[in-house]
């Protein structure tokens, strides 16, 4: 059986690396083009660096502070806000977690580590139902980010929607 993924467990923990995938290219040929990623600030940037070092130092106090920062000196610095998800997820804090994968969300519309945030804390509770009705929206607008069919795939293969998920793995690898 296809197990859930376990809660994160540092800044980068869910989803496929950046700019990449575990299916290859992150960008597929089918779909509307994907929106852009835009760099954050150089203010931001060196907060944000800041926080991800802090993190793998494992001071989350420290790190959550620098994410704040980042996100104060760049409001778009979805890669800040998913992180203070992660540090709240952690912490336990599941409501706050969502609230900063939604921000991210609302940042960076496409991105998989935010929706993988939120899968993650939807199955964790038992809502594998609700991680389908969250991912399917957004990896149907999405189609070319293959990142996000991986998830979808995923997920439908946790609501033992088997077919559905080789189907739409299938259509991501074409």
């Amino acid at each position: 059986p296809v197990q859930p993924n376990p809660a994160p467990s540092g800044p980068a923990a869910a989803g496929p690396p950046e700019g990449g995938s575990a299916w290859g290219a992150p960008e597929g040929e089918s779909g509307q083009p994907l929106p852009a990623r835009r760099p954050m600030s150089g203010g931001a940037r060196s907060a944000y660096q800041a926080g991800l070092d802090a993190s793998r130092a494992g001071d989350d106090t420290a790190a959550k502070g620098q994410f704040e920062r980042a996100l104060a000196a760049d409001p778009s610095a979805y890669k800040a806000a998913y992180n203070l998800g992660v540090i709240a997820d952690r912490a336990g804090q599941t409501n706050k977690a969502q609230q900063y994968y939604r921000d991210a969300l609302r940042m960076q519309p496409d991105y998989e580590r935010a929706v993988q945030g939120m899968v993650n804390i939807f199955v964790r509770s038992g809502s594998v139902h609700d991680a389908v009705a969250f991912v399917a929206p957004i990896a149907q607008r999405y189609e070319r980010n293959l990142a996000l069919q991986a998830i979808y795939s995923d997920v439908l293969a946790l609501a033992d929607r088997l077919d559905e998920a080789e189907a739409t793995a299938r259509t991501a690898l074409r």
